[in-house]
């Protein structure tokens, strides 16, 4: 079975002296990416990291984040992916819970967060290190703050000689990839992958296209690499494609319209927020866009209008692309179900790709086409299970090994998927999943919240926005503890997951077993 490891370098053997990535006007072909892996697998190996260890890697999309990706796969370790906006007390847990080795963290998180400190080594990444000079001028002289004197430096580790070794062979269920999110029950979870189930995703690309595959040569990557679909569908389908990947730290509707001009862009993915902003910038909506050739778009219901409008502008500025809805999940890398160009259903998700699966099911039996029903996949691309074991995602229906994926829909008899609802608790802010226990965990150990509940509220700029209600104590000072629950707040958890609005509350609504209504919070 090939390793992620094994991909990178049958690319960069093929096609030595193509770009691998671009970031900010600095470009690495696949013969240096491939030099720094093996410089820094080296590197990690004379470090004490064996197979099975675990690597923690909190960084934004960069090339020092793809160099440790696969570094990390070479050697055996588990690649252990973090939000880059993890609150630090949230990052202790989790590196105390998957036993980590290794930490990699990066500038900018310590300046917001002060430094880190832990009982295993750290390494600090450079952001500006693969800029190029105009970038790496602008971002030292807008981060001024930042302290490195602390941390060894884990660019340094990329460059030199290296002594090589056979890369690990990893068993075809052996986990390689753990990946935060919300699991199906709307808590947070850590999924575990192994390389067959990235590869999988990535040598079906061509299913995917309406040109031969080897027609595109960029795509844009905005969706950060924690997420399986910045991950997979952005970067390890670069590497596997020989694909230029045009790398950015975050989203900026301006840099995109740049990058699709000046790097002719092929392919964009993305979430709704990101297309609807693209909508405002005058540089794309009236530049040339006759290099796109796929655009797709997940992780969040899609309005119709802006399908509708972004299509417009597509074909307007000269692109054969149109904006297409796919579905996935993180317990399935990326996207198991897609709609092309050349087969889509409006209003659907697409229909399962690569291998996969999906029926609804309900009370453990699989309904017909046209029933409403909670989606279940099947198939190559799913998950080898939760971080803790617990298998209730799971079901075995009419012989075959299902994930329960906690979203509510229905197919109809050509396979298209449509999507009714999410079951599962879960607040999608741009893109990015947020959970509402974490939220409300924090708010009860204020002292003089009696009960409080957090839910999703739309908003036109994120797609959801979080909306707190919170219950105090008879005769409490309110605003003092209001003062309280922000600052706890703003300390303990992700910045998306802020709420939008806190809302005080005689008390929260309840259904018939007592818990919390939460289709009468408004």
């Amino acid at each position: 079975m090939l390793t992620l490891y094994d991909v990178l370098k049958q690319t960069a053997t093929r096609f030595p002296d193509r770009c691998a990535v671009v970031f900010y006007g600095r470009r690495m072909s696949y013969r240096q990416l491939l030099h720094r892996v093996d410089v820094f697998a080296s590197n990690l190996v004379a470090k004490g990291i064996r197979p099975g260890d675990v690597v923690t890697v909190c960084l934004p999309n960069s090339p020092s984040a793809t160099v440790a990706f696969y570094a990390i796969n070479k050697v055996g370790a588990v690649c252990n992916l973090l939000h880059p906006y993890v609150p630090l007390q949230q990052m202790m847990e989790n590196i105390r819970q998957t036993n980590t080795s290794l930490l990699i963290i990066y500038d900018v998180y310590t300046l917001k967060n002060g430094n880190v400190t832990a009982d295993i080594p750290v390494l600090l990444s450079h952001t500006y290190y693969f800029m190029g000079t105009l970038a790496r001028l602008y971002f030292r002289s807008t981060n001024k703050n930042i302290q490195y004197r602390n941390y060894e430096r884990l660019e340094k580790l990329f460059e030199g000689q290296y002594t090589d070794f056979p890369a690990y062979r990893f068993g075809d269920e052996e986990q390689a990839v753990f990946l935060p999110s919300g699991g199906t029950t709307g808590d947070s979870k850590i999924i575990r992958h192994c390389c067959a189930s990235f590869n999988k995703l990535c040598e079906c690309a061509q299913d995917f296209l309406q040109d031969d595959v080897s027609e595109y040569r960029a795509m844009y990557s905005v969706l950060p690499i924690f997420h399986g679909f910045g991950l997979c569908m952005n970067m390890h389908m670069s590497v596997t494609n020989a694909v230029k990947n045009v790398m950015c730290i975050k989203f900026d509707a301006g840099h995109l319209a740049r990058a699709v001009r000046r790097e002719k862009i092929n392919i964009l993915t993305g979430v709704p927020v990101m297309y609807s902003r693209l909508l405002n910038e005058r540089k794309f909506v009236h530049g040339n866009l006759s290099s796109l050739k796929e655009c797709f778009v997940g992780g969040d219901s899609t309005p119709v209008t802006l399908i509708d409008e972004f299509n417009a502008v597509l074909k307007r500025q000269g692109s054969k692309a149109r904006l297409l809805e796919g579905y996935g999940l993180a317990e399935t890398i990326a996207a198991c179900a897609l709609n092309t160009v050349n087969n889509h259903k409006d209003g659907s998700l697409g229909r399962a790709v690569c291998g996969c699966r999906i029926d609804i099911a309900e009370n453990g039996k699989l309904l017909p086409p046209g029933s409403l029903g909670e989606i279940a996949v099947s198939g190559p691309l799913v998950m080898l299970g939760y971080f803790d074991n617990s298998d209730g995602a799971f079901a075995e229906i009419e012989g075959r090994k299902y994930l329960l994926t906690g979203d509510y829909g229905w197919m109809d008899e050509e396979g298209y998927v449509y999507f009714k609802q999410r079951i599962k608790n879960v607040v999608s802010v741009n893109g990015v999943l947020v959970f509402p226990s974490e939220i409300e965990s924090v708010v009860q150990s204020v002292e003089g919240v009696t009960a409080c509940a957090a839910t999703g509220i739309p908003d036109a700029k994120r797609g959801e926005a979080v909306k707190l209600f919170v219950q105090i104590q008879s005769g409490a000072d309110v605003k003092e503890i209001l003062a309280d629950v922000e600052e706890a707040l703003r300390n303990k958890v992700i910045v998306y997951a802020y709420p939008k609005e806190i809302v005080v509350v005689d008390s929260l609504p309840v259904n018939l077993i007592g818990k919390v209504d939460r289709r009468k919070l408004k």
